[in-house]
């Protein structure tokens, strides 16, 4: 092997690794579509709009894909209720934050009597819009 050979296969071996690395932070969506980012753990921002978008990597890391007609929360109780909740995310900061406290707040709900007007009454401060609740007890 010539001299320095080695060192530019190592070098294009880390160079195709750096650009590949890059890449990942391309996003494509769809009309109607966005897409929530998360930097250092907590809630960095929603990218919109149809098209390709890129995010640093090394910043920036997805959380959820939202579409613009709403998403739906399949939830299953400690008790085995199952809730389906249509939702349209209105603040996805708010929504990212409070990610863990929705399932406390679910599952309160469930055990409680008027679950579905609870549920429709405190899934908005979490930065959601419900749009529909239908609860099935076991």
């Amino acid at each position: 092997m010539p001299p320095g050979a080695f060192v530019s296969i190592v070098a294009a071996i880390v160079a195709l690794a750096l650009v590949g690395f890059l890449l990942t932070g391309l996003y494509r969506l769809k009309e109607g579509e966005s897409i929530v980012l998360s930097k250092f753990g907590q809630y960095g921002k929603t990218i919109e709009g149809k098209g390709w978008h890129y995010a640093l990597p090394i910043l920036y890391s997805p959380w959820k894909k939202l579409r613009a007609g709403g998403e739906t929360i399949d939830f299953v109780s400690s008790n085995q209720c199952q809730a389906k909740i249509e939702v349209r995310v209105v603040d996805a900061s708010k929504y990212y934050e409070s990610r863990y406290d929705i399932e406390d707040t679910l599952e309160a709900a469930m055990k409680a009597e008027g679950t579905e007007e609870k549920i429709k009454k405190d899934l908005p401060g979490y930065g959601l819009e419900v749009r529909g609740v239908t609860v099935i007890r076991p």
